[in-house]
């Protein structure tokens, strides 16, 4: 994978799934129970179809396992699958990390101050 994690934006309250912003402008919803990433071109669509979300307010908030799952996860897991109206742009095997995020390029100035907290695995 090219594309690296900068933050976790938030989580369910199960603590399974975690959107994660990454450095190529795209969102990773790293599903751990499901073991699968689906993609998303802002992390919001996500929250009409979720009750509950926490927004981390410190990276410690997250437990340090559950952040190398989610490395791991980012590693290992198959396949990206787009979600909604994205699936006949991007097939489950068709996903280019490269491909640039037009709706992040329009919402930049707001996308860049969502609330979150840097990923990272020190404690």
């Amino acid at each position: 994978m090219k594309a690296k994690p900068n933050k976790i934006l938030f989580y369910t309250s199960d603590g399974d799934d975690y959107m994660v912003e990454m450095d190529n402008h795209w969102y990773y919803l790293v599903r751990l129970f499901f073991r699968e990433i689906r993609v998303f071109r802002q992390p919001y669509s996500y929250l009409n179809h979720i009750t509950y979300v926490i927004v981390p307010k410190k990276t410690t908030d997250i437990p340090l396992e559950k952040r190398k799952a989610i490395a791991e996860g980012l590693k290992t897991f198959p396949g990206k699958y787009a979600i909604g109206s994205d699936k006949r742009r991007f097939p489950p095997d068709g996903f280019k990390e490269d491909l640039k995020n037009k709706v992040w390029e329009y919402h930049k100035e707001t996308m860049v101050n969502s609330p979150g907290v840097p990923f990272n695995l020190d404690e």
